[in-house]
């Protein structure tokens, strides 16, 4: 009876004590790996103090680490004993070259070590111990700064794909709680490069999503004192771009609110857009130049200057004063060093001056913008590239926590399960021993039929869990594609918006060339013809001014005035026409003074030529300007010689 009790007691336990077995198993195999095909990975005391070096004061570390080296950025010296070391050093002299505003001269190196640390990274989990979560935090450093290199390369894919695997590397490995002191800064800083990453393209929401993630772990761990200030400045200009101009100021403010020093180029960075932003919001232009005024007498440097100057351009175009709008625009268009500058003053500067009627300079700026145009679909293919990078690295993230939270489930029911049937070996065993053979086998018998139910609720309960979480992540995932379809739908019509009045403005610009062009060539006619040529003969040699025009006289005879009259029915036949349109009842006194306009002559000069006061000639303007109905200068409106084509 005891032989039997014993047996079906280690039948009952066998498959709790494989499963131990099976850990135990696995734990040696990666202990064995771990020993035998990967290096030592024990960091040199030098080179950790270095390390730590690195975050406080960059400049002192690249010091000390230089002379690890025979020449600068080439073969590690003798110093570095192992592997491990020498790829160490290669990453550590990567970071400080760009801390300290370097190029990155080891690049071949960086590369090796990023091999190295993802093959130390490839050992089978579990591996723990600080030693393995610290080869993780190389890893994604060694990702990141990897990254660093192709987006100073203008390789923006493939700069995205290293911060995002620096990101998956941290968040695999660290719980939230772990990411602190430099690990919170680590992370700081890769979200704030996909800030600037997203932010370059317009992809306003992801460079949002990234942006409260620097900001939370920056007030984990601040990068600097004006670190807080810079995230929540950036935020504030995603909305800003997205015309959420409310969100836009609150995100200014609260950047404001973080300063403890105004004398440096954050604080004017952000004093400018709030005053921008609180311009396009309605609050008037007064209060906003009076602000950008205020941040250009504080400027350093030349270009910060003419980055204020664009603004200000931009505002007094709005505002139509083309004036000042052409005094600073014209500023950063020749002197500024950024292209993107260039664009958008040259933008600006073509259609004040078209609007003035200057042709040749609107075609100087209309020559830039189209060298300086990106090739058509560069823009949509690198934002599509780039939101599928995003959309996937969410996605792995969602379902390793969702894997996550299963591991912990199961271990949860694990914990409950063997402690359980424990305790029920124990019961079976002392009612065996009381109520004897067939006692046992009935209290067998229900110990089992309690445990396969308890084991089949649980599996049910763990199925239903996994249901749940898969759902839940196929309707996020279905979500998730909706919105790219619809922004991609977005895009698309606000592509072929453009395009459209691209080719409506091209048009209108041929258009109006060829106006000008005929309009040049009749005018030019009209003058070559004998009596125009002999009024300008007449009057042009005389020195008339207001007040000597009665003292001068030019023969201006009736066939003169009908020969003019000719002259001007001949090149602007609908002349008459349209002046009599407007007022029916004009004298011949009037349309012969219009005809004299017509021809460019001022005040003085038909004074003379009709033998009558600049006086009378300047009052007789201003009446037959009332009776015309005009708001501009009556001499303006008649040399518009393109209002009066044959019909």
């Amino acid at each position: 009876m005891c032989l039997n009790i014993r047996y079906i007691i280690l039948l009952f336990l066998l498959p709790f004590a494989l499963l131990f077995a099976c850990q135990r198993h696995d734990t040696d195999l990666v202990e064995m790996r771990h020993g035998t095909s990967l290096p030592t990975t024990i960091a040199s005391p030098e080179l950790s103090a270095i390390d730590s070096l690195m975050w406080r004061q960059p400049d002192s570390a690249l010091a000390c680490l230089l002379p690890y080296f025979d020449t600068c950025c080439k073969d590690v010296s003798r110093n570095v004993s192992t592997s491990y070391n020498r790829h160490y050093a290669n990453l550590l002299l990567s970071e400080l070259l760009y801390k300290n505003d370097y190029a990155q001269a080891n690049r071949p190196a960086l590369l090796q070590a990023v091999t190295y640390f993802d093959s130390i990274m490839q050992v089978p989990e579990p591996v723990e111990g600080p030693s393995f979560k610290r080869n993780a935090f190389l890893d994604a450093r060694a990702h990141y700064i990897k990254g660093v290199g192709y987006y100073e390369n203008d390789s923006i894919v493939s700069a995205c794909a290293e911060y995002l695997k620096a990101l998956e590397e941290m968040e695999s490995h660290f719980e939230e709680k772990d990411l602190v002191g430099e690990k919170a800064k680590f992370m700081t800083y890769t979200y704030n490069r996909l800030v600037e990453l997203f932010s370059d393209q317009f992809m306003m929401e992801p460079a949002i999503a990234c942006g409260e993630k620097a900001l939370l772990f920056c007030m984990v761990e601040p990068t600097s004192s004006l670190g807080t200030s810079r995230i929540l400045y950036q935020i504030g200009k995603q909305y800003d771009k997205m015309r959420e101009l409310d969100k836009a100021r609150k995100y200014y403010d609260r950047a404001l609110e973080s300063m403890t020093n105004t004398d440096n180029l954050v604080y004017r960075d952000i004093v400018t857009s709030k005053a921008l932003c609180e311009y396009d919001a309605g609050y008037g232009m007064e209060q906003s130049l009076k602000e950008l005024r205020w941040v250009i007498i504080q400027t350093d440097t030349e270009d910060e200057r003419l980055n204020r100057f664009l603004i200000i351009g931009g505002i007094f175009y709005e505002e139509r004063v083309y004036d000042s709008a052409i005094k600073y625009l014209e500023s950063v268009f020749n002197g500024s060093n950024s292209i993107a500058s260039q664009i958008q003053a040259a933008d600006y500067l073509r259609i004040i001056y078209d609007s003035l009627k200057n042709g040749a300079k609107a075609n100087e700026y209309i020559r830039f913008l189209a060298d300086h145009k990106k090739p058509e679909g560069e823009d949509k293919a690198l934002v599509s590239k780039l939101e599928e990078l995003f959309t996937s690295y969410l996605n792995q993230k969602q379902e390793k926590e969702a894997e996550k939270e299963r591991k912990k489930d199961v271990k949860k029911a694990v914990g409950i399960i063997i402690p359980m049937a424990i305790m029920m070996a124990l019961a079976i065993l002392v009612l065996a021993k009381l109520r004897g053979k067939k006692m046992l086998k009935e209290q067998q018998k229900e110990a089992k039929e309690a445990f396969e139910e308890a084991e089949k609720q649980h599996e049910l309960t763990l199925q239903r869990q996994q249901t749940e979480a898969e759902t839940l992540l196929e309707e996020k995932e279905r979500q998730l594609e909706k919105e790219r379809k619809a922004r991609q739908r977005e895009k698309e019509k606000l592509q072929q918006g453009l395009q459209q009045r691209e080719n409506q403005v091209s048009a209108l610009e041929k258009a109006l060339g060829s106006q000008r062009e005929e309009a040049e060539l009749r005018r030019e006619a009209f003058m070559n013809e004998a009596i125009c040529r002999k009024i300008n003969d007449s009057v042009r040699s005389l020195h008339i001014t207001a007040r000597n025009s009665h003292e001068k006289y030019v023969s201006f005879t009736e066939e003169d005035a009908a020969a003019l009259k000719a002259a001007v029915l001949k090149h602007y036949g609908n002349f008459e026409s349209v002046l009599m349109g407007k007022y029916p009842k004009l004298s011949n006194d009037d349309l012969q003074l219009c005809q004299l306009y017509l021809m460019g002559l001022d005040e003085r000069q038909i004074a003379v030529l009709q033998n009558k006061s600049y006086s009378a000639i300047k009052k007789r303007a201003n009446t037959l300007k009332g009776l015309l109905g005009l708001d501009e200068n009556l001499p303006a409106y008649l040399l518009k010689s393109s209002s009066f084509q044959e019909t």
